[in-house]
């Protein structure tokens, strides 16, 4: 039983390094290469493509992924703590699992996929796909949530908020990955 639940901990952490780390490999794909590949027809590219054309739906879908398991391999760790110490022992829960999240589920992934962005990009481009339709309900949700939560203020400006980056943010952040990306190789 300890061991089994040790390995769906392990593969919840592994599902969030994969959410992180593909968030950061499309966004940090070379455009310009992209831009080729999609013209000669290539599928990975053409989705690649299609999702950089709509980030909202790229970061949404890769956010409720990795919420979804931190928030799963932190219930999971923290029944495997009831059952083997009792219940005066879950603040063992952010004690061991927030390093293992920033570290396995965050750091290590987001460096790895911004370093090899264009191999990992292409080959992840499929199952984020996939995530995307399985959440996309979700996604929708939280968005009429947030929209009906903002409508009080009824300013222009609220009206124009959204829950998602916008794209001009989208090429900021890009623009500024480049740049430093740009500094670490001179």
């Amino acid at each position: 039983m300890i061991l089994g639940t040790i390995v769906a901990i392990a593969l919840f952490v592994l599902l969030q390094a994969f959410f992180s780390g593909s968030e950061m490999a499309v966004i940090s794909v070379n455009r310009i290469k992209m831009e080729q590949l999609a013209r000669s027809r290539l599928s990975h590219a053409l989705l690649l493509k299609k999702m950089l054309a709509s980030p909202d739906r790229l970061l949404s879908t890769t956010l409720v992924g990795t919420n979804l398991s931190v928030v799963i391999s932190s219930a999971i760790f923290t029944a495997l703590v009831v059952a083997t110490l009792g219940q005066g022992y879950t603040w063992l829960t952010p004690l061991i699992m927030t390093p293992v999240i920033l570290i396995f589920g965050e750091s290590i992934p987001k460096a790895v996929a911004r370093f090899y962005a264009d191999k990992i990009a292409y080959r992840i481009a499929g199952i984020l796909k996939f995530f995307s339709l399985v959440f996309w309900p979700l996604v929708m949700l939280t968005s009429f949530i947030s929209r009906i939560i903002l409508l009080p203020l009824k300013t222009k400006e609220a009206k124009r908020l959204s829950p998602f980056v916008s794209r001009e943010e989208l090429k900021l952040l890009i623009r500024e990955s480049k740049k430093d990306e740009a500094t670490q190789t001179a």
